[in-house]
């Protein structure tokens, strides 16, 4: 920890569901959220920012979000006590659709335990608090520097509010980005649907269908209107389009922590580190698609996966000291190029130029794996081997 300087300031702890190839149910095998009628088992993982995995279970499919982080809070103090003494609050991070005043209740009752939720508020109450603020006054309170000419910049005020009957930390959030990107998605549907009412009305026998339909499609249907009978005509509610782009690039996060102010983008933005981690669980690792039956062998397939995915995070962390920086498919594949033969090679068809052939294989990670090696301290092996010759058809033919 000291030497590579693995970060416990932060603990994102949040549940995923991981489908399971079977028609029964069973003590950990539960029909969960997905509506294609496959169950699931919940998978909860901790990590920290350089995404290691500090803790983790599985829990049954249908486990809400309440059981999982009643069960996670009694654990803390326990079973986790070496991972969480140093910090003096613990916040749960809600997502949005997760997001109600039953939950938002609940999760007060830790209050006195110093354990606080962060969430985003809904798009009906962001729109007061919104408002509020006058977006050219804005001061930056997030930064983050995706590469050398892209970079996210948040802006925001912090305020105090009430969300669901109860007083709350409040920093409305803009982002510039998001703003452009929204309002060129918008001139890009309307001019569509400008366009099929265009082409709607040249043909014989014009039907508005096609059109409303778009309108439905792109949910303009308080903007836009089709009128008409023979020859149709758009009606556009530009009061009503405008007010929309006066919301764009918006974002309310708050808390039932008083104290926090511009640091609650910080703790709300830490969720997408967990989030990245399972996308790298489900596509890179590949946890799913599970086709055990047993829950024993579920949670052992499960447990030998997140370890993988923890060993790959620490050697993440290791080249990252030394100067090199993988995402987890780049370092994956470079991992996988290792299966390598590197030593002298004994044949007879060479025995009368030279004794002794020096191979190398496969030669275009030779020079990224020895940065691997070298940052493990690992000698690169080398052995000396037999090679099978070759038979050609003509051989096996004869």
């Amino acid at each position: 920890m000291k030497k590579y300087k693995l970060d416990l300031s932060y603990l994102a702890i949040d549940g995923t569901g991981i489908k399971i190839y079977k028609d029964e149910e069973t003590g950990l095998v539960k029909f969960g959220y997905p509506l294609n009628g496959l169950p699931q088992v919940r998978l909860v993982l901790g990590v920290n920012k350089q995404h290691i995995p500090l803790l983790g279970k599985c829990y049954p499919g249908n486990t809400s979000d309440v059981e999982v982080f009643d069960d996670l809070v009694d654990g803390l103090d326990s079973k986790y006590k070496e991972l969480t003494r140093r910090s003096k609050k613990k916040y749960v991070v809600f997502d949005q659709g997760n997001l109600n005043k039953k939950n938002a209740d609940h999760m007060r009752q830790y209050e006195d335990e110093k354990i606080f939720f962060v969430s985003l508020a809904k798009y009906a109450t962001s729109k007061g608090f919104i408002d509020k603020v006058d977006k050219s006054k804005l001061k930056l309170v997030y930064e983050n520097k995706i590469s050398e000419n892209n970079c996210t910049r948040i802006y925001g005020k912090s305020m105090k509010g009430s969300i669901y009957g109860k007083k709350c930390s409040i920093l409305v959030c803009y982002n510039p980005d998001i703003d452009k990107k929204k309002n060129k998605t918008l001139d890009r549907n309307v001019q569509k649907v400008k366009d099929k009412v265009l082409e709607i009305n040249k043909l014989k026998k014009p039907d508005a269908y096609d059109a409303e339909a778009l309108i439905s499609k792109y949910n303009l249907k308080r903007a836009m209107e089709v009128k008409g009978k023979k020859r149709f005509k758009l009606v556009i509610n530009n009061t009503e389009i405008d007010n929309r782009r006066k919301y764009f690039g918006f974002f309310v996060p708050f808390s039932n922590d008083l104290s926090l102010k511009e640091n609650l983008i910080d703790i709300y933005k830490f969720r997408d580190v967990i989030e990245e981690g399972f996308r790298v669980l489900k596509t890179d690792m590949e946890i799913a698609p599970e086709h055990h039956g047993r829950d024993d062998r579920i949670e052992t397939h499960n447990v030998l996966v997140v370890c993988g995915y923890s060993l790959l995070s620490i050697l993440r962390v290791i080249l990252s000291a030394h100067g090199k920086k993988y995402s987890f498919s780049a370092l994956k594949r470079l991992i996988i190029s290792g299966y390598l033969n590197e030593g002298y090679c004994d044949h007879e068809h060479f025995k009368e130029k030279q004794k002794r052939l020096w191979t190398m294989s496969p030669k275009g990670f030779r020079k990224e794996l020895s940065v691997v090696f070298s940052s493990l301290k690992i000698r690169v092996p080398k052995f000396d081997m037999a090679l099978c010759p070759q038979i050609s058809r003509e051989m096996k033919d004869k």
